[in-house]
């Protein structure tokens, strides 16, 4: 028997899913490469969502937070517990490879509400280095240009 959890993490899931397919299409359509997908990183044990190496040969790691149905759920970043553990997964990734871990961003469907919690947490954290940027999909390519 389901319950109502059960089915909003299972389309949270497949949100989840299907936007990370589409910023696979982003990015591929800049013209960069998909390295690997949903790759275990061997140093944190952390969970990485994309390796692209950009069309200038950079090495980037993405994290990919997003999802469409804004009717049923709070979108992207702008749910706390999803901001919140997206800082924890920079941080330990930060920690394992210090200076040495490839730039890495995070891409969302909704960027936070200025001002609020999720919004200062991210700033924070890029403040400090754990993100080297923090853009909305339709930006990644011209993030990615610039790296």
């Amino acid at each position: 028997m389901g319950c109502v959890a059960d089915n909003f993490q299972a389309s949270s899931s497949a949100q989840g899913r299907a936007f990370e397919d589409a910023v696979q299409t982003i990015v591929r359509t800049g013209g960069h490469t998909i390295v690997k997908t949903g790759f275990t990183d061997e140093r944190s044990g952390e969970q990485v969502d994309l390796h692209v190496r950009t069309r200038s040969g950079v090495d980037v790691w993405i994290e990919c937070k997003g999802s469409w149905n804004t009717r049923s759920n709070v979108p992207g970043l702008r749910r706390t517990d999803t901001a919140k553990k997206a800082v924890a997964n920079a941080w330990h990734l930060q920690h394992a490879h210090g200076k040495d871990r490839p730039p890495y961003v995070l891409v969302t469907s909704h960027l936070p509400n200025e001002g609020s919690y999720s919004a200062r947490l991210l700033g924070d954290a890029s403040e400090a280095g754990l993100f080297t940027h923090v853009v909305q999909f339709t930006a990644v390519n011209e993030m990615l240009e610039k790296l």
